[in-house]
C-alpha cells in the first residue's frame, strides 16, 4: 500500500533520493515513524521534539540520533515533497524526477566509445557524414535507455497511484501459473490480481491462452483477473485485441485497457488526465520550456565535434571500428 501517506513518509526516509542518503537505523524505523502520521503537512511541520517522542506500544521512546534528526529536517525544507499534493501525486512527481534525472545524468555522460556503432549499419545505412553517424546513434542510444526506465517508471506510477494498491511480490503471487504484478484490495470489494502490460500490442496467441488460465484459477477462488494495458483504447485494432476477442472469453471484463487501468486502480474517473498534468509540470521543472529531444539534439552536436576532431571523416572513423 504505498499510495499513502504513511508509504510516502516510509518511501522518503527510506530511499536515497536527497543529497543525503537515510543510515541504515533511520530505514530501520521509518516505518513506525511513517505510521505517527495521516497528515503531510503536519510531517512537514512536525519538531524534533515530535519526532523524539514518538513511542512504540509498550511505552518505549523511539531513539533518533542527531544525524536522523538532521537528515528528516532536510526532508521537510527540501521540496521534495509538496503539501499542495497528495500523497498520491507526490510519489508519482518523485518517480518522475528520478527518471528524468537519470536520463539527463545517462546523456551527459554519453561518448564516442560508447554509442558502440556498426561499420556495417553505417554502410548499409549510408550515414555519410559524421553528424548522420552520431545523430542516428545518439538516439538509438539514449532510446534504448529510456525504454528499459519507462518500463521502471509506470510500474512505480502504477504502485503509487491508488491507495489500496500493492506490489503483488508481498503476497503469494504465482496463482495459475502467472506471476501477477498488481493486487487491489479494498475494503467492501473483491479482490484483484492484475497482469501490466505495455501497450495494446505485446501478447501473442500462447501467452494469452496462458493468462486465460491463470484468470480461471483466480475467479475460481471468487476474486479477479485483468490483464492491464497502459495505454491504447479498446477500440484499437491490434493483433492482440483481435486475439483476446477469440481465445479470452468475456475478454471485455477481463481487460483494462489504457484509461480503464490508470482509473481502476487510482478509483478516479478522471486520473489519466491529472496524471499527465503532473508529469508535464514534473518534467518543466527539470527541462523548462525544452524537451529531451532538444537535450538529445545538443549533445549530438557536441559529440559531432568531438568526430570531426578525432576522425576527420566518416571513412577514417569506420577503419577504426574493424
Amino acid at each position: 500500500m504505498a499510495g499513502t501517506v504513511q508509504g510516502l513518509i516510509e518511501f522518503v526516509l527510506t530511499k536515497h533520493i536527497h543529497k543525503a542518503a537515510p543510515s541504515l537505523d533511520l530505514k530501520k524505523k521509518a516505518k513506525i515513524i511513517a505510521a505517527h502520521f495521516n497528515d503531510l503537512k503536519v510531517f512537514l511541520s512536525a519538531t524534533e521534539k515530535d519526532f523524539s517522542s514518538i513511542k512504540f506500544v509498550g511505552g518505549e521512546t523511539l531513539d533518533l540520533n542527531k544525524k536522523d534528526i538532521e537528515f528528516i529536517k532536510e526532508i521537510q525544507i527540501s521540496k521534495l515533497i509538496s503539501p499542495k499534493l497528495n500523497a498520491q501525486q507526490n510519489l508519482c512527481k518523485i518517480a518522475t524526477e528520478i527518471f528524468i534525472k537519470r536520463q539527463l545524468a545517462m546523456i551527459s555522460v554519453l561518448t564516442l566509445d560508447n554509442l558502440n556503432c556498426n561499420p556495417i549499419l553505417i554502410s548499409a545505412l549510408r550515414l555519410q557524414t559524421p553528424n548522420e553517424v552520431v545523430k542516428f546513434y545518439t538516439f538509438q542510444a539514449v532510446g534504448r535507455s529510456i525504454v528499459t526506465s519507462l518500463g521502471f517508471l509506470v510500474q512505480d506510477l502504477l504502485l503509487y497511484s491508488g491507495e489500496n494498491i500493492y506490489d503483488a511480490n508481498t503476497e503469494d503471487s504465482v496463482i495459475g501459473g502467472t506471476k501477477w504484478d498488481l493486487v487491489k484490495q479494498k475494503a467492501g470489494e473483491i479482490k484483484a490480481w492484475i497482469e501490466v502490460k505495455s501497450g495494446p500490442n505485446d501478447l501473442d496467441k500462447a501467452q494469452i491462452l496462458h493468462y486465460k488460465k491463470a484468470i480461471e484459477v483466480i475467479e475460481e477462488k471468487g476474486e479477479k483477473g485483468y490483464i492491464g494495458e497502459t495505454y491504447g483504447k479498446r477500440t484499437t485494432k491490434t493483433i492482440t485485441h483481435g486475439l483476446y476477442k477469440q481465445y479470452l472469453p468475456n475478454w471485455e471484463k477481463r481487460t483494462l485497457i489504457g484509461t480503464e487501468l490508470w482509473d481502476f486502480i487510482s478509483d478516479d474517473p478522471s486520473y489519466h488526465e491529472k496524471l499527465i498534468i503532473l508529469l508535464t509540470d514534473t518534467a518543466g521543472v527539470f527541462l523548462g520550456d525544452h524537451s529531451l529531444v532538444e537535450v538529445i539534439e545538443g549533445k549530438v552536436k557536441e559529440l559531432t565535434k568531438t568526430f570531426e576532431k578525432e576522425h576527420k571523416s566518416v571513412s577514417k572513423f569506420m577503419e577504426t571500428l574493424w
